[in-house]
């Protein structure tokens, strides 16, 4: 693992999430983003992210998501763009941001997202209605449901795997790791759908994030 790009801020403390898991699989979590907040466009080496096949972000702020998508418009940025761009992103609505969002490759979010940023409920017909004329591929978690996406108007659903879910924490993360390798590897929509979920299943039976 590189971290040599990492950002330190003697200034700054560190941000730390409170995490509350309760019987059932659901989760709530407290995020107290510190340093995180102080991420610039200065900070992104752009020769240095050419260097990745995926360059995937995660639970970000409008700011970043903004320079970002400047960065692809303005094709700076020639890597292929993975997201999932979170409740704060999402919450600014369908309208004002699909022009955007259609800039990605891939589009990631959970069903609570979906409804945040569509106002419907996440219903096949739904997401179909909605993320059809997206660009890229877009997929929508849905828990213990399973995962579906579209691709080129192309639709494919995967079933959750039955396992003891211990804790969720990570769960998005690690389908999107699964999804993203299947991805690089060349895999076809469903096997990228069935890895992210494989992947999310075995992270979620044992605690932590990790």
């Amino acid at each position: 693992m590189d971290t040599s790009r990492a950002k330190v801020l003697d200034d700054k403390r560190t941000g730390f999430n409170i995490i509350l898991n309760f019987l059932g699989g659901e989760h709530t979590i407290y995020s107290y983003r510190g340093a995180n907040e102080y991420l610039y466009d200065v900070d992104f080496d752009l020769d240095y992210l050419n260097g990745a096949k995926v360059v995937y972000l995660s639970s970000i702020d409008y700011r970043t998501f903004r320079k970002f998508v400047d960065m692809s418009r303005s094709k700076n940025l020639r890597t292929k763009m993975a997201m999932a761009p979170g409740h704060r992103v999402l919450s600014i609505g369908y309208k004002k941001l699909m022009e955007d969002l259609n800039l990605l490759d891939i589009l990631f979010m959970n069903r609570r997202e979906f409804s945040i940023f569509t106002g419907a409920k996440p219903t096949v017909t739904n997401i179909k209605e909605f993320l059809g004329c997206f660009e890229g591929c877009a997929v929508v978690t849905l828990g213990g449901d399973g995962a579906v996406a579209l691709e080129f108007g192309k639709f494919s659903k995967v079933d959750a795997f039955k396992v003891k879910v211990e804790d969720p924490t990570g769960a998005g993360d690690g389908f999107s790791a699964g999804f993203i390798h299947a991805y690089i590897k060349g895999m076809d929509l469903h096997d990228r759908l069935f890895l992210g979920s494989a992947v999310s299943a075995l992270q979620i039976q044992k605690k932590g994030a990790r």
